[in-house]
């Protein structure tokens, strides 16, 4: 079956006949193509979740064929097919075919954004995050993993002689940089690493002290 008759003479319809709105209502909701298509119904299945029996759905669906509401090709057969999922075919996955390729696409590209930004040991990692978001700076930050290891050629030992300070004594940051003489990139390098590690903690005196 397939309606004929645009959406707003359905409510009309459906207005004049009440006692028929939970079959029809039931149809438009099952079979959304209904309006496009000749489209196969179950009158079992509609009248399942309509909560009337099928003698009635198919009272209902004459009544409108016989209204020029819809187009009616009755079949009696023994046995059908019913999908339980949504079949995917020109109505259906076409649609969103162009939207899904270009979601999958950006999905790669970000992946491989992040690869880029894992495995590159040649640039800033502040310049390729700024870079990723269109923005543009020449000055390298000083405080990434690169550019401690431009600056300095062992930054793990740095850190190991970093933790040695703290088994004696909680330091500030400037204390540390004057007892092991080294950079405030150095010294803040090895500090974000052994927090994020959970090797250090700060106190009320701005220390750091091993935990």
């Amino acid at each position: 079956m397939q309606f004929i008759i645009p959406s707003k003479e359905v409510i009309r319809y459906i207005s004049l006949h009440p006692h028929d709105e939970p079959v029809i209502t039931t149809i438009l909701r099952t079979y959304s193509g209904i309006f496009e298509v000749e489209t196969t119904i179950n009158p079992h299945l509609v009248a399942k979740k309509s909560q009337c029996t099928e003698s009635q759905v198919e009272q209902v669906i004459d009544k409108l064929a016989k209204s020029n509401c819809i187009i009616l090709h009755a079949k009696n057969n023994d046995s059908y097919i019913t999908f339980n999922e949504a079949r995917e075919d020109d109505l259906t996955i076409n649609r969103v075919a162009k939207f899904l390729e270009h979601q999958n696409n950006l999905k790669q590209e970000q992946f491989q954004s992040v690869v880029n930004y894992i495995s590159n040991e040649d640039t800033c990692k502040n310049k390729m995050l700024l870079a990723y978001f269109d923005e543009v700076t020449k000055e390298d930050c000083g405080i990434c993993s690169y550019c401690f290891s431009k600056n300095k050629d062992n930054p793990i030992a740095t850190t190991q002689l970093v933790i040695e300070l703290f088994k004696k004594e909680a330091l500030s940051s400037r204390e540390i940089e004057s007892k092991l003489n080294i950079s405030s990139e150095a010294t803040i390098f090895a500090l974000q690493l052994l927090l994020e590690n959970n090797k250090i903690a700060l106190n009320s005196n701005n220390q750091y002290y091993l935990l």
